[in-house]
């Protein structure tokens, strides 16, 4: 490798090997040349010293893009939203389905449309959080969605028999 050669041109001089990545697999070859590390100076040391800033992980799950559909004459599935759908395109989404519910967006608009009355309209946002929820009076209904901040949200609309999730941009 590149670094072998300038290592080999300093090879009179005292060299002092150093990597962040100890337990890489990559790193034989460091220490096939240097030899098993002297001191180690673990990533637990380096917060507590104060050179390193201090980090959380949180893993989190969702089954936001599940959701249940019957094809006339078969069970029950389960699929992915994304299996089905394709990405909205900037500000306009179209119908991500072929049930009798529709779910566009325009701007901070979310229009929905039904073949018959609407129970519920929610909107939640990526990681799953209800953000908006509405009880419409009819199978028609506009959302205003300007009080969310601009992003990707997802639209559930459920009427007696049918219902219909969407991905949506607002702008």
């Amino acid at each position: 490798s590149e670094w072998r050669k300038l290592m080999e041109y300093f090879d009179s001089a005292y060299q002092l090997g150093m990597t962040a990545t100890p337990r890489r697999k990559d790193n034989a070859n460091t220490y096939a040349y240097f030899g098993e590390p002297v001191y180690t100076y673990s990533l637990k040391q380096g917060i507590e010293d104060g050179f390193l800033v201090p980090f959380r992980v949180d893993i989190s799950t969702s089954n936001i893009d599940d959701y249940k559909y019957v094809k006339y004459g078969e069970a029950t599935q389960t699929a992915k939203l994304s299996d089905i759908t394709d990405e909205p395109e900037t500000g306009v989404s179209e119908v991500a389905s072929q049930s009798s519910i529709s779910i566009n967006a325009k701007g901070s608009m979310i229009n929905v449309v039904a073949g018959e009355k609407l129970q519920t309209v929610t909107v939640y946002s990526v990681n799953g959080a209800t953000v908006l929820s509405t009880t419409p009076r009819g199978n028609v209904e506009t959302v205003d969605a300007s009080q969310l901040a601009p992003g990707v949200y997802v639209v559930k609309a459920i009427t007696a028999g049918k219902q219909n999730t969407k991905r949506v941009i607002i702008k």
